[in-house]
């Protein structure tokens, strides 16, 4: 007798063996992208193993990977109904939410937020595209607490072969304690989106208008025709940047620029990666002022980490090298600026949603010219609602 429980106990040593070696083979084919031979050896698993579930998850994440999203989506809830552990949950129902967006059509969401902003060099806005980026002279340094608020809406229509987008995004700044200083900023956006040699084009036009202080007002039209590489856990862009800004108070302050963006995102493990450039050459319409006409170079990287499968840490990192093509008479020199950006926030997940964020900056403009020299630092608080 004890000589057949022996046998009955190295015949299911040997058929656990053999699970585990073929789970760790079609892992291996999933990791590599083979997803057609991942399929062939977990179609077999589930067949043999039904309730096994990290085979039907296995099997779930291939189907997935295969644009087979109905599949998919049934072997994800099939394992989601045994009420496995929380994070297992959270996985599955994240994955579902995938599948979902990506079975739709049409797609349409927004969100609303409100925020503070504790600012220790309020003067100087040069970092803030809603000022057009420009630096005016920072005589004085003046720390200021402002409201902001944010809305926006994006839309999809899932068209053959393409995607048409449609984004509109407001954006204003109220109730500075020590002034009437407000920025207000509109912009709408239509982008047509298809794939074209391997590769996907989209073809983005945008208008926005500006108003600082109610006194400075000015429009944008920009025009940024975008390629990208996809990979399963990177993306390669390269884009083209052109933007023809009308400021109607001082219309020397009016120009036009153009450039190249390039970009590189990358996953690893958890972590979600990109770093960039930017080359761009910015000309007044009229006369040559020397806070408009300049080049300018920038690097950028940010890394981000999701802790649970609700908040996130962000560093963010952006050198900028400004060189302004007229000199300056007084010293008979051009400007060249270099700036630095360093970044840090967290997103919280409250709800499922309603999220919040914290963020802390430090910028630093160092000048040949030094009265256009400046530091600053920005601490914010943010509470957001999806839709």
């Amino acid at each position: 007798m004890r000589f057949v429980f022996t046998i009955l106990f190295f015949i299911s040593l040997l058929f656990s063996t053999s699970l585990h070696d073929n789970l760790q083979e079609g892992v291996k084919y999933y990791k590599s992208k083979q997803y057609k031979r991942a399929l062939e050896i977990f179609d077999r698993l589930v067949i043999k193993y039904p309730k096994n579930k990290r085979v039907r998850l296995e099997y779930a994440r291939v189907l997935y990977r295969l644009g087979m999203y109905d599949e998919s989506k049934s072997e994800f809830q099939k394992v989601l109904d045994t009420k496995p552990p929380l994070v297992v949950q959270k996985n599955i129902k994240y994955f579902i939410r995938l599948i979902e967006k990506k079975q739709k059509k049409d797609f349409f969401n927004g969100s609303i937020s409100i925020g503070a902003t504790r600012d220790t060099n309020i003067e100087n806005k040069s970092d803030n595209p809603m000022y057009a980026g420009f630096v005016d002279e920072n005589k004085n340094k003046r720390k200021d607490n402002f409201i902001t608020a944010e809305f926006s809406l994006f839309s999809m229509k899932k068209l053959p072969n393409a995607r048409w987008m449609n984004s509109l995004y407001i954006y204003d700044e109220q109730s500075h304690q020590k002034s009437s200083d407000r920025v207000s900023f509109v912009s709408l956006s239509s982008t047509y989106q298809l794939p074209l040699f391997g590769l996907r084009v989209s073809l983005p036009l945008s208008y926005s208008l500006t108003y600082i202080d109610s006194q400075r007002y000015s429009k944008s039209i920009r025009v940024q025709p975008k390629a990208e590489k996809l990979n399963n856990t990177s993306i390669t862009s390269m884009q083209l940047l052109y933007d023809d800004n009308k400021n109607y108070n001082d219309d020397k302050r009016s120009y036009k620029s153009y450039g190249i963006r390039g970009k590189y995102f990358w996953m690893l493990n958890r972590f979600r990666n990109f770093v960039g450039f930017t080359i761009k050459q910015y000309k007044a319409k009229k006369d040559i002022r020397l806070d408009v006409s300049k080049k300018r170079v920038s690097v950028d990287m940010s890394s981000s980490y999701p802790i649970t499968g609700t908040n996130f840490l962000s560093l963010f990192f952006k050198n900028t090298h400004d060189k302004y093509t007229k000199e300056d008479p007084t010293i008979q020199d051009n400007r060249k600026d270099t700036t630095n950006n360093l970044s840090f926030s967290i997103n919280q997940e409250i709800s499922k949603n309603n999220s919040f964020e914290l963020s802390v900056s430090k910028i630093k403009n160092k000048s040949n010219l030094d009265f256009y020299s400046y530091e600053k630092s920005l601490f914010s608080i943010k509470l957001r609602k999806s839709f």
